[in-house]
């Protein structure tokens, strides 16, 4: 310890002679050491060097006097509510060694520390102060309080950003699907009027020109000009209710009709147009059933099921065309022979523009509007479309429209009194 001493007090004076006394820490044997030491003139006028070293364990009781004099924070700043109780202060020696705690730590991320520096002409030079003050007292000092920390503000703009991102992007594809399904039915409507526009120029060309050699050519190019005139009929009434579907407009002009009749007559004219086909239609109607409704839009809608049943029923098929009544309700059912609807599309197919990935792929065209507007039509009467599986494998409409009033009550009293 002395040659340690005598070592570092020659470097430390030859440093700093115009100092009265110098301050040494040093960490001997693992444990921080402070020595002060200094020089003066003894008699006969000798320098006599002289010089102690600080107790640290007695700095506590030191610190303690000096800090809880008075209260720390000023009566003007704290209202004279702050005292030192609401105050963390830890004083540390150049070892690191706490020598004095005042109070709890009870905010460690609002606590300051400094070092003392050559304050007090390096006494406590190396050692450290931590101070804090409690939280909840915070606004005697600071109007309003100590400011609250802004991350989840942040977090929150930076999760809506994120939300609008996704949105955004999910509907720039559902908009890029829509455009994709908007050209394919420009694309599938203009095929569909090409093929009756072509053939009735054909055989009006046909007449003009006075090619016809009999009778019998000249009444069947009429009969082919009338059948494909209805043809385009039905597709533009198509167009033009799924056009009224997208504005809402409400154009049914409703009455009471018995629906066997009708739909009778609807069969008979649809199978004047079907251009050859080697489907045979069959029809099972209950007759005495009358319900309120629009006879145009019922004959679109019988029209658009057998429609579908011939274009992707087998070539060769029976389709059954039903209707009876069941709980209330008039069941009118168009029944085919082809492959049927797979389960997972029977919802999405009453979609708009929607049609089945094997007919996407298939020679078959088709708007993808007839299914929807089936059902906006059958909507607004009040009733609701659904397809199974039918008795034979294939797909199986069925449309429900109520029944007038007192229709429900008659029928079961018919149902009685039938042998």
């Amino acid at each position: 310890m002395a040659g340690w001493l005598r070592e570092n007090l020659v470097r430390v004076f030859a440093q700093h002679s115009d100092t009265a006394y110098q301050v040494l820490n040093a960490q001997i044997g693992g444990a921080p050491r402070t020595f002060v030491a200094g020089s003066t003139r003894g008699p006969q006028g000798r320098e006599i060097e002289a010089g102690f070293e600080v107790e640290l364990p007695v700095l506590r009781q030191w610190f303690g006097t000096v800090l809880n004099r008075q209260p720390l924070v000023p009566p003007s700043l704290g209202h004279g509510q702050v005292t030192n109780e609401f105050l963390h202060v830890s004083i540390r020696d150049h070892g690191g060694v706490e020598r004095f705690q005042l109070g709890e730590e009870s905010a460690p991320k609002l606590a300051v520390i400094k070092s003392f520096g050559d304050t007090y002409q390096g006494v406590f030079l190396g050692f450290t102060v931590e101070a804090s003050i409690d939280p909840q007292i915070s606004r005697q000092i600071v109007i309003g309080g100590l400011p609250r920390s802004r991350l989840p503000f942040f977090l929150a703009l930076l999760a809506l950003n994120a939300g609008l991102i996704v949105t955004a992007i999910l509907q720039l594809r559902r908009e890029m699907a829509f455009q994709q399904l908007r050209d394919e039915f420009v694309s599938s409507v203009s095929h569909e009027l090409r093929t009756p526009l072509t053939q009735i120029r054909m055989f009006a060309e046909t007449l003009l020109l006075d090619r016809i050699r009999s009778t019998e050519e000249h009444r069947r190019s009429l009969e082919i000009i009338d059948r494909e005139a209805r043809r385009l009929t039905q597709l533009v009434e198509n167009v033009l209710q799924f056009s009224r579907m997208e504005r809402t407009i409400d154009s049914l002009s409703k009455e009471n009709r018995e629906l066997a009749p009708l739909i009778q007559e609807i069969v008979e004219d649809f199978e004047s147009v079907m251009n050859g086909s080697e489907t045979q239609i069959e029809v099972r109607l209950s007759f005495g059933l009358i319900a309120n409704v629009d006879p145009d839009a019922l004959r679109q809608i019988v029209i658009n099921l057998l429609d579908n049943a011939v274009k992707y029923g087998r070539k060769k098929q029976q389709v059954i065309v039903g209707l009876e009544a069941c709980d209330g309700m008039a069941c009118l059912f168009v029944d085919d022979e082809g492959p049927g609807v797979p389960l997972a599309d029977r919802k999405r197919i009453f979609d708009r523009f929607q049609r089945l990935e094997r007919d996407r792929q298939s020679a078959i065209a088709g708007t993808g509007i007839g299914l929807s507007v089936v059902q906006d039509l059958v909507t607004r009467h009040g009733g609701r479309c659904s397809v199974t599986t039918g008795d034979r494998e294939g797909a199986k409409f069925v449309v429900e429209l109520p029944l007038s009033k007192g229709q429900e009550g008659a029928r079961k009293e018919q149902l009685e009194e039938s042998p």
